[in-house]
């Protein structure tokens, strides 16, 4: 029976039923393994359980093959295929790329059966590490394969050995059951039969006596290295479980002695249970060099490029940021990243601006200040989320962004950019609009007075006729200047009467031809128009809100925050909450979503299409979209049912209509 080298795994094209005993049946669209093509056209391949011959035109001709099928039956849990590559002299002790056995991805995945036969086998690569550290013991205990961790360390797994990060499977345990398990699996007995002292020296016996058969703390220098030493090669195990060989010796096995460093004396070390010499490790001294250097290091803000924002760690040097990389919590948080990016980098943005805009706006206020200096601010807290996590690559695409979605005023000078925040906080609206309610009746009544009466003149200069000066002309030197006073009779009090109203009335009647003949007179307005003017004044006071969503119209959402599956797509208001808050109904997906106004925007239909009036004198009118004014970005209306109907009405805002679904 020859070995597997290789496995390649391709796809049934057609059903094929067995004709003969030696080959496999399949149908169309089956998963083969293929580890035999020694005959071009029949393969040997692997189904499930079955075994068999292929007929090789009935399969896919683009092949993937595998360099470890051993390893990839145990990650997939194909306990009968792990069984074939046993059977074919796979060696359940081979490595992949990354240094992982068969074992570990069996118990990194959870697959109980396949790790039981796996530790069955001869010499089960039970401590092997990979390329990170990592044991089968590690990746069960990570992923919370409580079954696997049992029987791991049932057949022997060390749960004291760390990775490359410091971590023990116990520190990796996602659960407190696995945690607990490990804990007591931990303080096992030290055996004490069959221990050779011969050759220690006089202080090493007495220390391990005291500490096999009185189980009391042994008081010892702090220098934990030099006791060790002068016990003949022994191994230092950590409070973590770390094994350091201090002196390598064959004389004596490794479970001699084992020297726990603790930090602090408690009653479990007093345990009967708990065998093995305990030594207090020395802290450094406060004011120490060393003790201020620790101090000074773990404050502060380190450099950018060494910080891991998923894992929200920050790492003192390139050393440190590599070895962080390549450990197993950093890989699992990559792959959680991996799943869903868009997710990830749309909530550190999130979590950016928001920090960004309320410092601005609680330091700062309305002021318009340099971008960078508000940046500043914000990166010396130490916990504050880098920029490098989120959509934005430099501060200016931030900046723009900002000004983009009406957050600030942003503007570029030579000194920079700068930014000033928009107050859009409705108690700060209506304060402001209390503010300039009253400077507007502040305004004392001789101001008004003054502007009427400037006004009255402007008027009556441009009704009244230019005087015209001319030169006197005489026709003749010698002409004589002859006055004529024709005194008229005098008239009796019946005259006086009459005559006075009449003559009166006659000269109104010639101001009122002469005005009439004047060339660019407007026409005044009437009364009626008087009152319809000022009855819109009143109504568009009225009508003014600072909400406008309604039900039964067409909306788009302008808002990132949602994903970008939503953004700047269409949707039905189906219901209003609280007047601001509006549950919309996506056009494309079918979605319900609760968004508030902010995030909306209104729809501009073509002319000719029927919209609701959302805002203003008209608030809830229906009306026809007659004309667009794109340059003062208003438009021209209809009002097209109700009493008003047929009205015509002009330079209605883009934002006080919008689109109703029909």
């Amino acid at each position: 029976m020859s070995q597997i080298r290789s496995v390649t795994v391709v796809r049934a094209l057609f059903s094929y039923t067995a004709q003969y005993a030696d080959e496999l049946s399949f149908s169309e669209g089956d998963i083969l393994y293929v580890f035999e093509k020694s005959n071009s056209e029949w393969w040997r391949a692997h189904l499930g359980s079955k075994t068999g011959l292929i007929p090789s035109n009935y399969v896919e001709g683009k092949l993937n093959e595998i360099v470890n099928p051993l390893h990839e039956a145990a990650r997939r849990g194909n306990l009968s295929f792990i069984q074939e590559c046993i059977t074919r002299k796979v060696s359940p002790t081979g490595l992949d790329s990354m240094g992982n056995t068969a074992l570990y991805w069996a118990s990194h995945s959870g697959h109980a059966e396949c790790v039981n036969y796996l530790l069955q086998l001869p010499d089960p690569p039970l401590n092997a590490q990979n390329h990170i550290g990592d044991t089968p013991l590690h990746g069960a205990a990570a992923r919370n394969h409580f079954h696997v961790v049992q029987a791991l360390l049932a057949a022997g797994c060390d749960p004291k050995i760390t990775n490359n990060n410091g971590e023990t499977p116990e520190k990796l345990a996602g659960s407190q059951n696995i945690k607990n398990f490990i804990q007591q699996f931990n303080l096992f007995p030290l055996k004490e039969t069959g221990v050779n002292i011969a050759g220690l020296g006089k202080k090493a016996k007495k220390l391990l006596a005291d500490g096999i058969k009185k189980k009391t703390r042994v008081e010892v220098e702090k220098d934990v290295k030099k006791l060790v030493t002068e016990v003949c090669g022994t191994n230092l195990l950590t409070e973590g479980g770390q094994n350091v060989k201090i002196k390598p010796d064959t004389e004596y096995p490794d479970w001699l002695w084992k020297v726990h460093v603790v930090e602090h004396w408690n009653k479990k070390h007093e345990d009967e249970s708990y065998r093995n010499l305990c030594f207090i490790m020395g802290k450094h001294e406060v004011g120490t060099p060393k003790y201020i250097a620790n101090k000074i290091k773990a404050k502060g803000l380190q450099k950018l490029r060494w910080y891991c924002q998923m894992c929200q760690k920050q790492c003192r040097d390139e050393n440190g940021f590599k070895c962080h990389t390549m450990s197993e919590s950093h890989q699992r948080q990559l792959l959680i990243f991996a799943d869903n990016a868009n997710r990830y980098i749309d909530e550190f943005s999130r979590e950016f601006s928001d920090g960004y805009l309320e410092l601005l706006r609680r330091q700062f206020g309305t002021k318009r200040v340099p971008a960078n200096k508000v940046y500043q601010d914000y990166i010396s807290d130490r916990h504050h989320l880098h920029m490098n996590a989120t959509q934005w690559e430099t501060l200016t695409d931030f900046v723009k962004w900002l000004g983009k979605e009406g957050k600030c005023v942003v503007d570029e000078t030579e000194k920079g950019w700068f930014v000033a925040y928009i107050d859009r906080d409705p108690e700060t609206i209506a304060m402001q609009e209390a503010l300039a309610k009253k400077e507007k009746m502040d305004k004392d009544d001789e101001e008004r007075l003054m502007k009427f009466i400037e006004k009255q003149v402007k008027r009556g200069e441009k009704i009244s006729d230019e005087v015209v000066y001319t030169e006197l002309k005489r026709a003749s030197e010698d002409e004589k200047i002859k006055v004529d006073l024709n005194l008229l009779p005098k008239k009796s009090n019946e005259d006086k009467i009459f005559a006075k109203p009449i003559k009166i009335l006659s000269k109104n009647r010639k101001f009122e031809k002469k005005t009439q003949t004047i060339p660019g007179t407007s026409k005044r307005k009437s009364a009626l128009d008087e009152i319809q003017a000022e009855e819109e004044r009143r109504k568009e006071k009225k009508n003014r809100k600072d909400y406008w969503i309604c039900t039964n119209i067409v909306v788009k959402v302008m808002t990132k925050t949602l994903g970008d599956k939503y953004y700047k797509k269409k949707g039905i208001v189906e219901g209003v909450q609280d007047h601001y808050i509006a549950t919309v109904r996506m056009i494309e997906s079918n979605n319900l979503l609760k968004i508030d106004q902010e995030h909306l925007e209104s729809v501009i239909p073509s002319e000719g299409r029927q919209v609701k009036i959302l805002n203003g004198a008209y608030r809830g009118e229906n009306a026809i979209l007659k004309e667009i004014h794109q340059s003062k970005f208003c438009a021209t209306l209809e009002i097209s049912s109700g009493l008003l109907k047929g009205r015509i009405i002009k330079n209605i805002q883009y934002e006080d209509f919008s689109k109703i679904h029909i």
